[in-house]
């Protein structure tokens, strides 16, 4: 018996989904140049319809995602994974704005960077292949478009006073900056996000943004701007039977920032500050280790320091935002204890 190759069949569903969208946005566009005389919302309608249909088997397709791992490089340009979907999904949007409908052009626009976005994820386990360089060039097109159409959307849906919606979009970009490791434009949209949900009435939603605000702060070494945000987030937290029992761990990250700024009055006055937000924070495992740190960091005492770290990591395993900011520390005890020696 004769059987057809899954990878053959998989192309030839690629392909005949890609000729369907081509027909499809054929149609839509022309369907735009109709002409009536009675009213143009009929072909907006209609053209909508067709780019939608077009942007969906574009999705099908995946013929971008396909040539990234093959040979096949005979275009001029290669298209971006997602670029025809998304490019579909815009023109959708522009027929909803030709006839007023905002909201649903606000959608489609998302759709359009949805698209775009989740076809082209950002990370290094990428396949070797002939043209891996020059995608890698297209993945930062990509997220280009993608968060140009985000920002419509945004812009769209604050216009409408729909603003816990366009604060879950600005976390999407927010992630996008984040995964290309741009941290300040990361910074900048967590923030506005926060914003948005705060005016909400949605602390808890605003919450995770305003701590993705404090760790870019503080790797940026803008650390009173993090301190404060976790006493603000320590402080909320206590206000709430289900989110108090986080408190420690904000005000000890506000308590390493604090160490990273090397300014050991401050690392002490914030000690006494935290044992007032949170009264059980001197005797909890967060509270003493905050204390044996500066305790060690006051006497020029690198070993201790790390002895005091080790304690802490041997039961609960410190993250990676903690290790980097605590080695800075470490460090500059060390050149501390030098110097004082010499």
């Amino acid at each position: 018996h004769c059987r057809i190759a899954p990878f053959a069949d998989a192309n030839s569903m690629a392909a005949h989904a890609e000729i369907k969208a081509e027909e499809f946005f054929r149609a839509g566009e022309k369907a735009l140049t109709k002409f009536s005389l009675f009213s143009s919302s009929s072909k907006y309608e209609d053209a909508s319809d067709y780019f939608e249909k077009a942007a969906n088997q574009y999705k099908i397709a995946k013929k971008c995602t396909e040539s990234q791992h093959t040979s096949v490089v005979s275009h001029d340009t290669l298209l971006f994974p997602g670029q025809e979907s998304g490019e579909a999904f815009a023109k959708c949007a522009d027929c909803q704005m030709r006839m007023k409908e905002n909201s649903r052009a606000a959608q489609y626009y998302q759709q359009a960077a949805e698209a775009i976005s989740k076809a082209n994820p950002i990370g290094n386990d990428t396949p070797a292949s002939p043209v891996c360089s020059i995608c890698c060039v297209h993945v930062f097109h990509a997220h280009v478009d993608a968060v140009t159409y985000y920002r419509t959307a945004i812009s769209m849906q604050c216009d409408a006073g729909r603003f816990s919606n366009a604060a879950k979009l600005q976390k999407q970009i927010a992630e996008i900056y984040e995964q290309a490791g741009q941290m300040q434009e990361a910074l900048e949209n967590y923030s506005q996000a926060a914003d948005y949900f705060i005016g909400e009435n949605q602390p808890s939603s605003a919450q995770p943004m305003l701590l993705k605000v404090a760790q870019f702060s503080a790797e940026l070494e803008r650390y009173p701007a993090a301190i404060e945000i976790y006493e603000k987030v320590a402080k909320t937290s206590m206000e709430s039977n289900l989110l108090k029992y986080n408190a420690k761990s904000h005000l000890l990250n506000a308590g390493i920032c604090a160490m990273s700024s090397k300014d050991i009055v401050l690392v002490k006055q914030k000690i006494d500050e935290f044992n007032d937000i949170d009264y059980t924070f001197p005797d909890s495992r967060e509270g003493k280790f905050l204390t044996a740190m500066a305790n060690a960091y006051e006497s020029f005492d690198p070993d201790g320091f790390a002895d005091a770290v080790y304690e802490f990591d041997t039961i609960t395993k410190l993250d990676p935002w903690k290790v980097s900011l605590l080695l800075k520390v470490k460090q500059s005890i060390e050149v501390d204890t030098h110097d004082d020696l010499t």
